[in-house]
């Protein structure tokens, strides 16, 4: 059988850990969403801005450019399927740091002065399970934003004119897009 100091020396080392990879995957997050702004906001942006000026250049090669933009809307699609994995996953990290925080405090912080509570308790440092799903969701809201757009702007593309069902269309088609990746991910993750 362990002793104690092994045992609160195996869960310190398990947390500071699964704390490393935690941060790795907001590092990550935080790189998804610059490299979508990059890659799929600023051209999407671009070519809303320009439109008006490059309507000749724009009908002349209507195709190429609906090429184009499924091609950034795909990326965009992808980029936000990688963005709720990495934010699912730092969940994961989060419930383990929180484990061995709650498994410290209940076996060793009377003995100990309450140090495992104080120090290593996350409560005050992070939101709630459901705000927390709440602030992924509102983080990931530009990207369901701009991808909308770029659906939005290839329907107009495709069918030369942009009526209202068009319009409902194509959030139609983003929102059901967005919710299936989020719905397969949150189960499988």
């Amino acid at each position: 059988m362990p002793n104690e100091k092994n045992i609160i020396e195996y869960a310190l080392h398990a947390y500071d850990t699964f704390w490393e990879y935690y941060k790795k995957t907001l590092d990550e997050r935080n790189h998804i969403l610059n490299n979508y702004l990059i890659f799929v906001g600023i051209p999407i942006s671009i070519i809303g801005f320009f439109i008006e000026n490059i309507k000749n250049i724009f009908n002349n090669y209507r195709y190429l450019i609906f090429l184009l933009l499924s091609i950034i809307s795909v990326l965009g699609i992808i980029i936000y399927s990688t963005y709720v994995i990495e934010s699912l996953v730092s969940q994961r990290y989060l419930n383990k740091i929180s484990y061995i925080t709650q498994y410290l405090i209940a076996n060793f912080d009377t003995k100990y002065n309450s140090v495992f509570k104080e120090t290593y308790d996350l409560g005050n440092l992070f939101l709630d399970n459901e705000n927390s799903k709440r602030q992924r969701v509102n983080k990931s809201f530009i990207i369901i934003v701009v991808n909308t757009i770029s659906i939005i702007t290839l329907s107009l593309l495709l069918f030369n004119a942009l009526k209202w069902y068009h319009l409902l269309l194509s959030i139609a088609i983003s929102v059901i897009i967005h919710f299936i990746i989020y719905f397969y991910y949150s189960q499988r993750i």
